[in-house]
């Protein structure tokens, strides 16, 4: 005798609504801090509370549905419990059976990825928003420039200006690096060895050189 049973998978629609809840958590906050910063969200407890509570909400609390999602996905269910940390896998000194405290570990690791990939989103725009206002005024570059001494015929403005935004752009993909070489008679510095230097020189020193 063959029997059919039937299996509802229901894991995506709760972890879509697990990302959907967080996103409106993060834009709710933004909304009512205008100005805070992405470290600033990353210290504040009470949103990994919040994040603890999306999760809670969007576990299932019928045995069936558990047994349903054990079935099909017992894996990364186990490993999201075994992260946690919570001990063996098992029902004692737990509210509930450990296979659905497994389910809320890995919901819970997909709202704090969630919110790292939003607080990260958030850094980005942060960053090319900082860019544009520093490109938006060429007449202050021009100043810098001008100011500057020795003459150098073969680096114009528009080199200068170019090697600004390039450094700019490099400065937001963290692919800068500065070298120091400490020496009695001063100290030497080098950024991304010799491409920046007359960028830096005339910034820092007012020197063509």
């Amino acid at each position: 005798m063959k029997r059919t049973i039937k299996i509802h998978d229901t894991l995506d629609e709760r972890t879509q609504n697990v990302r959907d809840e967080v996103k409106n958590l993060f834009d709710d906050y933004l909304s009512d801090h205008p100005n805070v910063t992405a470290e600033k969200i990353e210290e504040d407890d009470s949103l990994f509370d919040s994040l603890q509570e999306i999760a809670s909400l969007r576990t299932p609390l019928f045995t069936q549905e558990i047994n349903d999602l054990f079935y099909l996905y017992d894996e990364i269910f186990n490993t999201a419990f075994d992260n946690a940390g919570l001990g063996s896998r098992d029902d004692k000194c737990l509210p509930c059976s450990w296979q659905a405290v497994a389910i809320h570990c890995y919901l819970e690791q997909i709202a704090r990825d969630a919110f790292g990939d939003l607080i990260e989103q958030l850094k980005e725009k942060k960053n090319k928003i900082n860019i544009q206002k520093s490109m938006q005024s060429k007449k202050l570059l021009r100043a810098v420039f001008d100011k500057s001494k020795n003459e150098n015929l073969y680096y114009s403005f528009d080199s200068f200006f170019l090697d600004a935004r390039a450094f700019l752009k490099d400065v937001q993909n963290h692919s800068t690096f500065c070298t120091i070489n400490p020496a009695r008679s001063g100290m030497s510095r080098r950024f991304n060895f010799d491409r920046y230097n007359m960028l830096l020189n005339i910034c820092y020193n007012g020197k063509k050189s």
